[in-house]
């Protein structure tokens, strides 16, 4: 028999046909089991002349249309529109006139399935003519990124649970019409950095999650809002722009560059389980984090927001002084939160921050560690930054943004 993984290429061009994505794992594994035991083709061609002749391949096909997400894509829309979405899908472009109409007859009719219009139009993409060849050139690179993606989710399971649902679905259908016959030659490097982007951008999390990160030649923008595991993220070497939703546990890391990188945060909540943890950051005059719960909303257009007003920094001695125990984060955030005894005192919207075990830590108060007597208010917000070294400013702070400084 077959081998099941001898069909994941063409695994990967059904989905990408038909629902414009890279497979998920779960799927595509059991997609390519159910064809490697009829011992069906591993190609579309083959695949085809078997649709009507074999009832489990003529199941298999179907089932795309039948699936809850193939009636969101196309269940309100016209035979057009679906033939047209076809063509995008593989070829980025739309369907010829005479295409067009060919296949929409042959639906209409009751002659051919939408299953297997999409299967024998994949199947059909032949370099016998100008366009022939940009089209082959265009689906081998868009099965090739799609197939990258998928080993992605193989390799970590985690990913491959959050692959899952409409938002991750649209995130992959984006990152496909991303990729030409124009990437190929550089493709393997540009698709697999995409892909590590954009899976990481669609991972489960507490809160919600944006990311815009440039990398080789790609941008991927990505959102989702989704509850379960903390995030974590391994991105590319471009700029980064990060906004992470308050209660979340994040660990994102950066690539060296020295591109200007922005992130937002909302606030850890009490008792502090949630901190964002971020290495690659640049100290060189150019990042910024900015404190969500001091925005206010915006004017025009025009962010508005509190200034951080205090910056100090929180030594051992502060937490001797407070009782704490200078081997305990606890200890630690006590203090910066103003403690009895501490000797740490600030007033509303500033910075404390210390180091701990060989990171640097920022504690952001809202009302001000005088207010806080020691005590982790729901509204501010703990980061920790991997290393030391870092300086930071807040006097230009409007909008409750903090500047990383060389």
């Amino acid at each position: 028999m077959t081998s099941a993984t001898n069909y994941d290429n063409l695994v990967s061009e059904l989905y990408v046909a038909y629902l414009g994505r890279p497979a998920d794992y779960p799927g595509q594994q059991n997609f390519s089991a159910a064809l490697a035991n009829i011992a069906a083709p591993t190609d579309a061609a083959g695949l085809l002349a078997l649709y009507n002749t074999n009832a489990t391949v003529k199941s298999l096909v179907d089932a795309f249309g039948a699936s809850a997400e193939s009636q969101a894509l196309y269940g309100n829309g016209s035979v057009e529109s679906f033939v047209t979405a076809i063509y995008e899908n593989l070829f980025n472009r739309p369907a010829e006139v005479a295409g067009l109409t060919f296949w929409v007859n042959a639906i209409n009719s009751g002659q051919m399935t939408q299953g297997e219009v999409a299967l024998a139009i994949a199947a059909g993409a032949q370099g016998t003519t100008t366009q022939g060849a940009a089209d082959v050139q265009t689906l081998d690179a868009k099965l090739t990124a799609a197939q990258d993606f998928t080993s992605d989710l193989a390799q970590n399971p985690s990913l491959s649970a959050a692959y899952v649902g409409s938002a991750a679905a649209e995130e992959g259908r984006a990152f496909l019409q991303s990729i030409n016959g124009g990437t190929s030659v550089i493709l393997a490097q540009e698709a697999q950095q995409a892909a590590n982007d954009l899976i990481a951008s669609v991972v489960v999390l507490t809160g919600s999650v944006s990311i815009q990160s440039s990398g080789v030649a790609t941008t991927v923008v990505s959102t989702a809002t989704v509850s379960g595991t903390p995030f974590s993220a391994n991105l590319g070497t471009g700029a980064a722009t990060i906004t992470i939703d308050g209660g979340t546990t994040a660990t994102v890391t950066l690539g060296a560059h020295s591109a200007a990188d922005a992130i937002t945060l909302g606030a850890s909540g009490t008792p502090t389980t949630a901190i964002a943890k971020f290495s690659g950051l640049n100290n060189a005059g150019s990042d910024t984090i900015t404190f969500s719960v001091e925005q206010t909303g915006s004017v025009g257009g025009v962010q508005q927001g509190n200034t951080l007003t205090g910056f100090q920094q929180v030594t051992s001695a502060n937490v001797a002084a407070s009782g704490g125990n200078t081997t305990s984060l606890e200890s630690w955030m006590a203090a910066a939160e103003g403690a009895a005894g501490s000797g740490v005192a600030g007033a509303a919207h500033s910075v404390a921050w210390f180091v701990f075990q060989g990171n640097t830590y920022l504690l952001e108060s809202v009302a001000g560690q005088t207010a806080d007597a020691g005590t982790m208010a729901a509204n501010n917000t703990l980061v920790e930054l991997t290393g030391t070294g870092y300086t930071f400013n807040h006097a230009s702070g409007a909008n409750g943004t903090l500047h990383l400084l060389g």
